[in-house]
């Protein structure tokens, strides 16, 4: 017998051997374990099964569910029951018989469907999730049955493009029909293609089926010469066109050549496309077009223009090319006169890595113009080379916040030893910017008590950035305030602070957000994997 089946052996005497709690926090709390159990539900006896089921539930909605649907097939009605039976909100509550994958739940999801028009699509999506034959062909019949009272009852687009969107998720064959048949359905909005058929046509272009791909390109010819549709059509057709349609193609461009004809360019960017993919099936070189880059000389002839707008605009175009040989005129553009260039040199500075760079804008740190510095400090910031440690540990000294804040953040990038220990004073900083951004790159208990009191500010924006911070370092002491956090006025504070305690891999976290499981389901299942169990309250210790 192998260590597989030994271990199968064991759990399935385990199972119908031990107590409620045991059974729920030796195993049913365990990830590890989950997948195993699913295996060998159906080979336990009936009241073992349901047990297991009902006890599933109580540590973890979701996992409920997912052994509700691994019973025995006659006994999924009753445990489908029990998941469709839980007392959440309604979204949730199609999530969960979604994750049953079992067909018990077809009958309620093609009610809900039929019946409740506010829950209508949800019920059709966990059909989807579902994602038996049986299942899919309930949701298909659903959707087909809304399109055409949709049509019936005044050409309702909305429904429609909710319709189209249930039918691209599904992608099945059948699926596929429905969608070839609404976009060949002429709808017209003041002689335009109407908006659902082309939404029908790119869900076409988004699924991988032969017929649907054929039924797209024979669309998209049919209506490539309308007015302002070439474009679409050529999106739509360039990544599925293949070399049958190119005498087509080709019969447009020499139909309408002496008419200016406003689809040729488009007609040509599926020729090209259609070539291209030829030449690489033969493993022909490609040609690729060279791209117009500016001309250096003449972009340093600019720099010594009497006009400061014309020096302005040759820096800009010199941050556009990807090439080390701009750097040295950039530093030469450190040295203007007008403040607006300099800004805009070191700006494109921040772009290159190279230690050449680093000295340019190491050069415009020290520059007597806050702007210049600030933008020197972004570059720095954004590059975070060790070399740049000593003048970014001097310039948190620097006269503006801003400059200082951002020289935190560089420091905090860097994170070498001595960058942290020359970021230990930026911790008593007078403006709270500085102050957070170094709290979030040392992480230590004096930090941690600095982004804590962050969290009462007045300004949500440095209630965000705190709570964002706090959930950087992990700080678990935080979870009580972040907890409070949770009910924040402002959405972006809230949203954050999700985010933090999905990064605080602790029992504190998790227990915080199963609070309201079915608004933080993302997070909480993140939190789960990371710390190998579904609940703090089942674990052994507990």
């Amino acid at each position: 017998m192998s260590q597989a089946d030994t271990s199968s052996e064991i759990l399935y005497q385990q199972i119908q051997r031990l107590g409620d709690r045991e059974l729920q926090v030796e195993y049913l709390n365990q990830l590890q374990w989950t997948e195993p159990i699913a295996q060998i539900l159906p080979l336990v006896d009936d009241e073992t099964a349901l047990r297991v089921v009902k006890l599933a539930l109580e540590v973890d909605l979701c996992l409920g569910a997912k052994l509700a649907g691994a019973v025995k097939p006659e006994l999924q009605s009753t445990t489908v029951d029990w998941v469709i039976s839980t007392e959440v909100s309604p979204g949730f509550l199609f999530d969960l018989v979604g994750i049953t994958g079992s067909d018990a739940a077809i009958p309620f999801l093609v009610k809900v469907a039929n019946e409740e028009e506010q829950n209508t699509y949800s019920a059709i999506y966990a059909l989807g999730e579902i994602g038996t034959e049986a299942a899919v062909k309930a949701a298909i019949l659903a959707l087909t049955e809304i399109y055409h009272d949709a049509q019936r009852n005044s050409y309702r687009e909305n429904k429609i493009l909710s319709v189209i969107y249930a039918l691209e998720k599904i992608g099945t064959e059948a699926a596929v029909e429905v969608l070839i048949e609404i976009m060949n359905n002429e709808q017209w909005n003041d002689f335009d293609i109407s908006e659902t058929c082309v939404e029908a046509a790119q869900a076409l272009a988004t699924i991988n089926s032969e017929s649907g791909r054929q039924a797209l390109m024979r669309w998209c010819l049919k209506y490539f010469d309308w007015t302002d549709f070439s474009g679409t059509a050529a999106d739509l057709l360039i990544p599925i066109a293949t070399p049958e349609i190119v005498p087509e193609l080709q019969k447009l461009l020499e139909e309408n050549e002496d008419d200016n004809y406003y689809g040729g360019e488009d007609a040509a960017r599926v020729l090209d496309a259609i070539n291209a993919r030829a030449s690489i099936n033969k493993d022909e070189p490609q040609l690729t077009p060279t791209s117009s880059q500016p001309n250096l000389v003449n972009l340093e002839q600019l720099l010594h223009h009497q006009d400061e707008s014309v020096r302005l605009s040759a820096v800009k175009d010199l941050g556009g090319v990807a090439a080390e040989a701009v750097v040295p005129l950039l530093q030469q553009a450190l040295n203007d006169e007008y403040v607006g260039v300099r800004r805009c040199a070191a700006e494109q500075l921040g772009n290159f890595t190279s230690e050449s760079a680093v000295a340019g804008l190491i050069q415009a740190l020290q520059d007597e113009n806050s702007a210049v510095r600030w933008s020197a400090a972004e570059g720095l910031a954004k590059i975070a080379t060790e070399s740049a440690t000593t003048v970014l540990i001097s310039a948190l000294n620097d006269e503006s916040a801003g400059v200082r804040s951002l020289v935190a953040q560089a420091l905090g990038k860097i994170h070498t030893e001595a960058a942290l220990l020359g970021l230990q004073p930026a911790l008593s900083d007078a403006d709270i910017w500085v102050r957070l951004n170094a709290a979030q790159s040392i992480g230590s208990e004096e930090s941690v008590k600095i982004l804590r009191q962050a969290l009462s500010d007045r300004n949500p924006k440095i209630r965000s950035k705190a709570a964002l911070a706090l959930g950087e370092v992990g700080a678990v002491s935080a979870v009580p305030e972040l907890i409070v956090a949770l009910t924040d006025e402002d959405s972006t504070v809230r949203e954050n602070t999700i985010s933090a305690l999905g990064k605080i891999v602790a029992p504190e976290s998790l227990s915080a957000l199963l609070h309201n499981y079915s608004k933080f389901v993302g997070t909480i299942h993140s939190l789960q994997k990371a710390l190998g169990y579904y609940h703090p309250r089942y674990c052994p210790d507990s």
